[in-house]
């Protein structure tokens, strides 16, 4: 299995999840121009990915939805059941290819579980994919709040991560932004802060996860150095060490990413 996030923001995001040849995405958003070269560069063309699991509706995570589907009608899209409305809404001519469900179901080489999220879309959740050999992975973006114990025992027997790491408190609470908006980015269905993912990922180590990811910065209220110093300082406070006891990485907002080879 290998894992690698492409891009992940509020431009657009996209994970890729593959075994050997073939590939599961997490979201798709970014548009065609995005797409295309990302899954390009993993080795992989449109007719290689069997499935997208969709987090929830919001456009960075669908935005390129259309054309992908367009360029393979094999594709089936996967959404929780709360959440199928409002996805059918956007795609009625691929309605038959949009799946629903409510509990673990299968997606090309891969078991997938899922964690609710709390966000304001109709529906949001990761995922966690997990292969024939036992190896799993995990993507947890876009929630205002989590709770430590169902999220760690969500990420329990993970070797790799994508967890959401959006603002600094103090850069969005003194920036530019409004009154509402700040409130919505700090309430319980907005988008998880550099100081709350610290706390999940200092204990990471505990459930043996390898390597994380710290995804959705903003743009306007993080920088990669924040975040990642942020995490790091939480690890070291718990007696942790970066690269030692755990790998970690700051997705990026434009075209990139480190592949991990979770085959181990």
């Amino acid at each position: 299995m290998k894992f690698v996030n492409k891009y992940s923001g509020s431009k657009g995001n996209l994970t890729v999840v593959r075994e050997g040849g073939r590939a599961v995405l997490i979201d798709c958003g970014g548009g065609s121009g995005k797409i295309f070269p990302a899954i390009k560069s993993c080795g992989l063309s449109p007719s290689d990915v069997d499935a997208v699991l969709v987090t929830h509706e919001h456009s960075d995570h669908i935005g390129g939805m259309e054309t992908l589907l367009a360029a393979n009608p094999q594709i089936k899209v996967y959404v929780h059941a709360k959440g199928y409305v409002a996805l059918v809404d956007k795609f009625r001519q691929y309605e038959g290819r949009i799946i629903s469900f409510d509990s673990p179901f299968d997606a090309g080489a891969f078991r997938v579980e899922y964690y609710p999220c709390s966000h304001d879309s109709v529906y949001c959740c990761g995922y966690k994919l997990t292969d024939d050999k036992g190896m799993s992975v995990a993507s947890v973006t876009d929630t205002g709040e989590v709770d430590d114990k169902t999220l760690l025992a969500f990420f329990n027997g993970c070797d790799t991560i994508l967890l959401e790491s959006n603002h600094d408190v103090k850069m969005l609470t003194e920036g530019n932004y409004t009154a509402q908006l700040k409130k919505r980015i700090l309430g319980v269905n907005g988008h998880l802060s550099n100081a709350r993912a610290a706390q999940i990922v200092s204990r990471l180590p505990d459930i043996n996860v390898k390597n994380v990811f710290l995804g959705h910065l903003s743009l306007d209220n993080n920088t990669e150095e924040i975040a990642f110093a942020e995490s790091i300082n939480a690890l070291v406070s718990r007696g942790a060490v970066d690269g030692r006891d755990i790998c970690v990485y700051v997705a990026r907002q434009l075209f990139g990413g480190k592949e991990i080879n979770v085959n181990r």
